[in-house]
């Protein structure tokens, strides 16, 4: 268990390079923000490790897909970005319940609608040591865990607004009681 303010998430294969953690922890600390996400998609930053045309067109499939099924991950250019801190309490008392290891920042931003979310850039590196895991069989399912978090999200919304409508049922049913006695 994380016994610290903030959790820093990154592959350790290097291709999140090391020497911008330092900037994601001062970029959280002044701007207040929840989550800080490493981006390769802003200026300053770069998708060149990815390599070959198709990767980079897949990365930029996926980032559409997460925009589109999970409208909560629009608040960065990077969703599928591995490299991202966070605030700890953020996510203290979220069920990650059905988290199937893909990119845990979509899972985060679709659990946290409320989450304010910061960019860095970055500049991801060349794989050196493996080749790349990606197949069309992780895309599959990849939209299979989209559409889960979506299903997901759209519960929880009509959780919450059920919420709020018997609280706003139990307070108006207390004010007329209280009306009726002083009345």
């Amino acid at each position: 268990e994380a016994k610290g303010n903030y959790i820093l998430c990154m592959d350790s294969d290097l291709q999140h390079p090391p020497e911008v953690a330092p900037e994601l922890i001062r970029t959280i600390i002044s701007s207040k923000k929840d989550i800080v996400v490493a981006s390769r998609y802003i200026p300053g930053g770069g998708a060149d490790g990815l390599g070959t045309a198709y990767r980079k067109f897949a990365s930029h499939v996926c980032r559409v897909l997460a925009w589109i099924f999970l409208p909560q991950t629009r608040k960065t250019t990077d969703p599928g970005s591995g490299f991202f801190i966070m605030q700890r309490d953020l996510v203290k008392d979220v069920s990650f319940g059905g988290l199937r290891g893909f990119k845990i920042l979509i899972d985060v931003l679709s659990r946290t609608p409320w989450s304010q979310v910061d960019e860095v850039p970055y500049v991801f590196r060349k794989r050196e040591n493996e080749t790349s895991k990606a197949t069309l069989e992780q895309g599959y399912q990849y939209i299979l865990h989209l559409l889960h978090l979506r299903k997901q999200t759209i519960e929880l919304v009509r959780e919450e607004r059920r919420q709020e409508r018997e609280y706003l049922n139990r307070s108006l049913s207390e004010k007329k009681t209280s009306d009726t006695m002083s009345g």
